[in-house]
């Protein structure tokens, strides 16, 4: 007999770290791309006013709205992945999130030991994936 106690069949259990240090990646990467995206859309109606090479102010391109998009894809993509509940689907989900984090160097420190747990049996059978 073991001392450990006992848990009720079915109960919720407890998310394992590895949860909590992904949640906390990506809400602090939508965070950054909030930043990133409020400042490119102050460029852009010259609040921050950016020069060209020429000396102009820089006029609002495509160039710009096409930025604004993909910074706006990115903080939904990581904000999303906050929220999600723990379902197999959900796993690849945050999984594409770390890969897509690794793209940065900064971010490198923190998505390579969030690869390697994310890969690991215990937290898949977290999510239900077999």
């Amino acid at each position: 007999m073991t001392n450990e106690p006992f848990a009720e069949p079915g109960a919720p259990q407890p998310p394992p770290a590895s949860i909590t240090w992904f949640r906390a990646y990506a809400g602090f990467m939508a965070f950054l791309y909030l930043v990133v995206t409020c400042l490119w859309v102050l460029s852009m109606f010259g609040v921050i006013c950016l020069i060209d090479a020429a000396g102009q102010p820089k006029l609002t391109s495509a160039f710009d709205l096409i930025v604004l998009g993909a910074m706006l894809a990115a903080f939904l993509l990581c904000l999303t992945a906050v929220f999600l509940p723990a379902r197999p689907w959900v796993w690849t989900y945050d999984l594409v999130v770390i890969c897509f984090g690794m793209t940065h160097m900064c971010c490198l420190p923190a998505c390579i030991p969030l690869l390697i747990y994310w890969i690991k049996p215990e937290i898949r059978a977290y999510f239900g994936k077999t």
